[in-house]
C-alpha cells in the first residue's frame, strides 16, 4: 500500500499495486499535483482513495476486482482532479454493504471525470453531498438504455444516480455524462 499526506508533485507509474486490505493507493490531507498512471491496481478494499485532495491525474490506470470501490474521492477539499483513460472495471462485488462501486465521489465538487472504461462494476458511479462533478465521454458497460442507443446509433446521455445537499437533507440528484461515448476507449 502506499499512503502519503500532505504530498506534492508526487508520480506513480508503471506499478503493480495489489492484495492490500484497505487501499491500494491512499492520498490524504492536502495532497496535491500527483500523478497516477499506468499502474496495475488490483484485489485491495479501495483501489485509489483521495481525501481532501486536490489537482491530481490519475490515468491509463487498470483498476479492478477491488473489493469495495475502484477510485474513491472524498472530502471537501478534493476537487479539481482528474480521472481520465482508465479501464474500472468489476469493482465492488465483495463489499461489506452490500454496495460497491466503480467510482464513489463523497463531499467533493468540480472533478473532471473524462474517458474511462467503467465495466462490469457493481454500481459504476455514484456521488453524495457532491457538486458539479463533469462527467464525460466515458464508455459505460453495461449501458442504460442500451436499445435507444442501438436504434438510434449515437450516444444518448448517461445518467449518474446520486444526492445532493448534506445529511439529514440528502435529496436524490441525477448527474449526466452528456457524450458517452459508444465504444471502449481505447488504451
Amino acid at each position: 500500500m502506499l499512503n502519503s499526506f500532505e504530498c506534492k508533485k508526487i508520480h506513480i507509474d508503471n506499478s503493480n499495486i495489489s492484495n492490500n486490505t484497505y487501499s491500494g493507493i491512499r492520498l490524504i490531507d492536502f495532497c496535491e499535483d500527483n500523478t497516477i498512471f499506468n499502474c496495475d491496481i488490483k484485489n485491495n478494499g479501495v483501489g485509489i482513495f483521495l481525501m481532501d485532495c486536490k489537482l491530481n491525474i490519475i490515468w491509463y490506470n487498470r483498476i479492478e476486482n477491488n473489493k469495495n470501490i475502484g477510485v474513491a474521492v472524498q472530502g471537501i477539499d478534493s476537487h479539481n482532479n482528474k480521472i481520465s483513460n482508465n479501464n474500472i472495471t468489476e469493482n465492488g462485488y465483495n463489499s461489506i454493504s452490500g454496495r460497491g462501486y466503480g467510482i464513489l465521489c463523497w463531499s467533493s465538487g468540480k472533478n473532471n471525470i473524462v474517458s474511462n472504461n467503467l465495466i462490469d462494476n457493481k454500481i459504476q458511479a455514484f456521488f453524495r453531498c457532491s457538486t458539479r462533478q463533469n462527467w464525460n465521454g466515458n464508455y459505460w458497460q453495461p449501458r442504460r438504455l442500451p436499445l435507444i442507443n442501438e436504434m438510434f446509433n449515437f450516444p444518448i446521455p448517461y445518467p449518474i444516480i446520486g444526492t445532493r445537499g448534506m445529511p439529514p437533507l440528502e435529496l436524490p440528484w441525477i448527474n449526466v455524462d452528456r457524450s458517452p461515448s459508444m465504444d471502449p476507449i481505447p488504451q
